[in-house]
């Protein structure tokens, strides 16, 4: 079995605060933990129902939370191995109901799709490419409103963005994950100017090919898959 211990603190002890928190596995582990989720009471309780119960921070300034998850046997006596982690998404907002903020908190941990389209419009200008969180964009990068209206429009979502640091160094950001595609064969073929790849925002969860990943792209000298 495996624990995990969460700090959850309020910024104002006013207002009530919500949370979820989504198991994630790597390896076999990810279709064991698929739409498995935690509340306060430390149940298990699967995302495509009607409940709309939500952890909730009332009276305290901090929260300690224990989540326990046994691994059951006929998984273990399969073999094979994984890893094991969690997302904590949490909600602090005035006049918010617990069913207003279930909704919105399954929105927050909802991913972004990207397409392979979408990345390849950048093939021959990109010298610099990232994924990033909202919260982790790169210094020296801003909005680009007439990039992002265009992807917008190609994805039929605002969930991303474009920021620039000149023409040619471009990050995709979103408050969400950024899901890749299913099939990234030669998604960054024959980026002949890309140096830098920073993929931290890069969901390859549901990717099931990645052949041909960089082919060609020979000047390509650093990749971040940090988490």
């Amino acid at each position: 079995s495996v624990t995990f211990n969460l700090k959850l603190k309020l910024s104002s002890e006013s207002t009530d605060a919500y949370y979820l928190v989504k198991m994630n596995g790597i390896g076999r582990l990810a279709t064991l933990l698929e739409d498995t989720y935690y509340y306060l009471d430390e149940t298990i309780q699967v995302a495509n129902n009607d409940n709309q119960t939500v952890g909730e921070i009332t009276t305290e300034d901090t929260l300690i939370l224990s989540l326990p998850y046994s691994i059951p046997t006929t998984f273990t006596k399969q073999g094979g191995s994984g890893k094991l982690f969690c997302d904590v998404y949490a909600i602090q907002q005035e006049n918010l109901t617990k069913a207003q903020a279930y909704a919105l908190l399954i929105d927050m941990m909802t991913p972004a799709p990207i397409t392979k389209a979408v990345i390849q419009n950048y093939k021959s200008t990109a010298t610099k490419m990232g994924f990033y969180k909202k919260s982790a964009v790169p210094e020296g990068y801003s909005l680009n409103s007439t990039e992002t209206t265009t992807l917008q429009t190609a994805l039929g979502s605002t969930d991303i963005s474009i920021y620039t640091n000149a023409a040619t160094e471009i990050a995709f950001v979103s408050e969400k994950e950024i899901q890749a595609p299913t099939d990234c064969t030669s998604l960054f073929q024959q980026f002949t100017n890309l140096t830098q790849l920073d993929l931290t925002n890069f969901n390859t969860t549901n990717t099931t090919n990645m052949s041909s990943l960089f082919y060609q792209s020979t000047n390509l000298t650093s990749i971040n898959l940090s988490t």
